[in-house]
Parts: C-alpha cells; structure tokens; sequence
C-alpha cells in the first residue's frame, strides 16, 4: 500500500513539474533586433530624413518600445532621443521608426528595444557623410560632350566669337543657362548670357552666346546650370587670343604672331539649332572652310 502512494506521489509530482515547465516556458518572453535597414525618405539644402527599418524578433512580447540615441559622431554629445511604443503578437515584426537629421554632422545612432525599463536588445549605427546628398530639385543628370568656339568678326582691337556648349541630359529640364567670360590671368568677368533653357533628354542640346571681348587675352567660358535660384552644375573650356609657345627648359618664354583675321568664320544664315546628329561636325566644317574662302575673294 504505502508503496502505491509513493508511486502515485512519484507521478504527481512529475506531472506537476511538467506542467510547471509548460507554464513557465508559455509565459516567456523576449525579444532583440535582427537585421536594421537604413531608407532615405526625404533631402533637402539642410535635412535628411532616415526610416530605420529595424526587424524584431520576439515571443510573448506584443508591446514594446524602441528607443534611438542620437550622437554626434565627433564630440560623442548626446544631440537627441526618439521612443516609439509599438503593438504587435507577430513573433517577427518590422519596426519603422523616422528621424530627421541635418546634413552638416556625422552621427552615432544607437537602438534600444525595450520593455517598459528592461533592455532586451541592443544595437549600433552609423549615419555619416549626409551633405553629400543631393536634394532632387537640385539633381541635374546631365554632361557636356565639348565646346566651339567660332570667331565671327574682329573691329577697334575687339574680337567676336559665338560660344556654343553641348550638352547631353538623361532627363527633361527647364534650367537657367549663364554663359560668362572670364580673362583668364586676372579672373576678371568680361561678360555673361543668362537664358532660360528646356534640356531635352536623349538629344544633345545647343547652348549659345555671342560676345565681343578685346583682342590679345586668353579667355575661360563657362556654362552655368541653375534650377531655382541656384548653382547645380558648371562645365569651362578655354579660348585664346594670345597664345604663347612654350620653348625646351632653361629657355625664356617666345610670343606666337596670332592674327585674328585669319581664323574669322562667317556665321551661317540657315543654321538650325536642335539635337546633335551623328556628322554635323563634318558639315560645319566644311561651310567654315568656304566661309573663309569666299572672304580671301573679297
């Protein structure tokens, strides 16, 4: 008999402990952070805005906390603190948590999940060279394929020339256009265009100016792309008037004999700007060489 009770006392008590580990293990919880994505929502001139994707691995846990430290990734101050509280019984749940920073600093970012006061996970970041980052109003998906530079008359130690860049875009643009000259020795600005211009995508587009500047100086132009009042991109090339030939070492410096006349190309009357077509070079070419030779005749 007394054996029976023991066996039967045995039992209970391993059922009992069984059902205690049941319980304790249903009653659980836990939880911590898996893979942490970065996604880049919004740029402007001062501010960047960062999701932090954040996957959270959990069980038994349906409400929680994350809890971002924000440092300034040079000085190691304290700059911000972001919480968010969310509510899922997922046992693998995607956190999304939105924070602004300003684009002058670098930044050490660390990631708390939290219940209540309790830290269960933890994580560190880094978000750094945010100024590189160019706001989309201020993107400009375009290049130069070259620059000519055709002298168009010369008078009272005056020359003229028409400046024409052209450019290739990867998408539509209406853009202000500033063509400026520049003597190249003292950076002085000798004369600027500014135009409002539609670059066409798929095609090259024609920017032109002319200018008269005086004769015997070396000039830089350049082509300035703006969109709303500022700077996105400028391309230069260089014109010279006053050439000088550079002689073997130790040996002074020679002045070139440059005259202008020679190189005076008249301006063709039908010429219609539009997009680049393979061999319009050629053609300009060689309207340039009857050009100069109808002007010998006169």
């Amino acid at each position: 008999m007394n054996e029976k009770v023991v066996i039967v006392a045995i039992v209970l008590i391993a059922i009992a402990a069984v059902a205690v580990s049941l319980a304790s293990s249903k009653f659980e919880s836990y939880g911590r952070f898996g893979e942490i994505d970065m996604k880049l929502e919004a740029v402007n001139e001062s501010h960047v805005v960062i999701t932090f994707i954040s996957e959270i691995k959990k069980e038994n846990l349906d409400e929680f906390t994350i809890r971002a430290k924000i440092y300034d990734y040079q000085t190691g101050l304290l700059l911000d603190e972001v919480k968010k509280n969310f509510q899922s019984p997922e046992s693998k749940y995607e956190a999304l948590l939105t924070i602004p920073f300003e684009k002058t600093k670098d930044y050490r970012i660390e990631l708390i999940l939290m219940r209540e006061d309790k830290v269960l996970s933890l994580r560190h970041l880094q978000l750094k060279n945010l100024r590189s980052l160019v706001a989309e109003n201020m993107q400009l998906e375009a290049s130069m394929r070259g620059a000519d530079f055709l002298l168009t008359g010369v008078k009272d130690g005056n020359v003229e020339f028409k400046a024409r860049f052209y450019v290739e875009s990867v998408k539509d643009y209406n853009v202000v256009t500033r063509i400026k000259v520049v003597q190249a020795e003292s950076n002085v600005l000798v004369d600027e265009e500014w135009m409002n211009t539609t670059l066409r995508k798929g095609k090259t587009n024609i920017i032109e100016a002319d200018f008269v500047v005086p004769d015997e100086y070396n000039y830089i132009v350049k082509l300035e792309i703006w969109r709303e009042g500022k700077l996105v991109k400028s391309w230069k090339d260089v014109i010279k008037l006053a050439p000088t030939k550079i002689v073997p070492k130790d040996v002074e410096e020679e002045e070139v004999e440059f005259e202008v006349e020679k190189f005076i190309t008249e301006e063709v009357p039908d010429y219609t700007k539009g997009a680049g077509m393979p061999g319009f070079e050629v053609a300009l070419a060689l309207i340039a060489i009857a050009g100069v030779a109808a002007w010998r005749r006169k």
